[in-house]
């Protein structure tokens, strides 16, 4: 009797181990034919974009519910219509209708455009203050020591794609850039603001390519703001082919100097999205605008990496520099009487200085 219960307890082990076998065997065959037909989707959806990038002017956009609920057009975070994400700016979004991308360009690397094709020559970004000026930071400019020639940038403007030309699009050749004297790379980036004069004059529309005015004050602490760019969205991650926004706030220049080294108060603003770490500019970013009520009050200088969750985004303070700006750009007052004014001021200010 005890006999027969054995083997009848050793026969249902086996076809339970064999049962079981068979079960893990089926499982593996599924991850592995659910691992290959991800693996065919993703590329199948790469080059279905690269299609896209050639063909459209616009991918097809859906909204998903912001989860910064603080901010009037806070962080949205966009999908197409067959639910493939589209990675923007780190934490940001990108609007149906982009009202700020009309003040910002791509600054381009002549030779890798000529190599490899529109949009892989970006490398910085820029804001537009009069029709043949660009205002960006020095350390897009300035490598090593030397600074960039004129002859190997070119500025694109009008489009929200990187790589897309379009009939809205403009390319423009440099005429000169200007450094600012100070700007030093090994001292946290201090001074790092430039100029890029263009060889002819951008065509300006409302909707597409506009000067935004610079800053007549500085930023208060708690103000909301937008950054926007073309920057990576994943750590050593690709450069994005839509432009993003990401909504963030101004910080106080004590908040700022305890959690950002080397910051100096006249010199810089910080920022982040204390309701969304996520949110930050990154490589691609360097040289944008951070936008306060439609006026340019920073450029995109440093910060610590990609979407760091305590570390603010440090930019050059532009209203700081509002008269380096003028001097140099001769271009960039909202309107004549201002000019006038400021000239007047300008001639006093040296008369009596030296």
């Amino acid at each position: 009797m005890n006999l027969s219960k054995f083997i009848v307890i050793l026969a249902f082990l086996h076809y339970r181990y064999k049962h079981l076998n068979l079960l893990a065997d089926a499982l593996l065959n599924d991850n592995l034919n659910i691992e290959s037909a991800a693996l065919r989707s993703n590329y199948k959806s790469f080059y279905n974009l690269l299609d896209e990038v050639k063909n459209t002017n616009e991918a097809p956009l859906t909204k998903v519910k912001s989860k910064s609920e603080s901010f009037a057009n806070s962080s949205l975070v966009k999908t197409r219509e067959d639910d493939e994400f589209v990675f923007l700016v780190v934490g940001g979004y990108r609007p149906e209708k982009n009202d700020l991308a009309k003040y910002v360009v791509s600054l381009r690397r002549v030779y890798m455009e000529d190599e490899y094709g529109f949009g892989f020559g970006h490398f910085c970004c820029g804001s537009i203050i009069s029709k043949k000026v660009i205002l960006t930071a020095a350390h897009c400019l300035a490598k090593r020591g030397s600074i960039t020639f004129a002859k190997n940038i070119k500025v694109v403007a009008g489009t929200t794609r990187r790589l897309l030309r379009n009939k809205q699009s403009q390319e423009l050749t440099v005429a000169s850039v200007k450094v600012h004297p100070k700007y030093n790379a090994f001292n946290v980036h201090t001074y790092d603001i430039a100029l890029i004069k263009l060889k002819d004059e951008l065509d300006l529309s409302e909707e597409f390519v506009s000067i935004i005015p610079i800053a007549s004050e500085k930023p208060l602490a708690g103000q909301l703001c937008t950054v926007i760019g073309w920057g990576i969205i994943l750590e050593d991650g690709p450069l994005p082919d839509d432009i993003g926004n990401g909504d963030v706030t101004i910080h106080s220049d004590a908040y700022c100097a305890s959690r950002s080294f080397g910051f100096k108060k006249d010199l810089f603003v910080c920022v982040s999205n204390p309701k969304n770490y996520e949110v930050s500019s990154s490589s691609g970013d360097s040289g944008g605008p951070l936008i306060c009520d439609n006026k340019v009050v920073g450029i995109c200088s440093h910060g610590m990496r990609t979407g760091h969750a305590t570390i603010p985004d440090v930019y050059t303070n532009v209203y700081y520099f509002r008269e380096w700006i003028l001097r140099n750009g001769v271009c960039c007052l909202t309107n004549k009487l201002e000019h006038i004014v400021l000239a007047f001021v300008i001639a006093f200010i040296n008369q009596y200085t030296f």
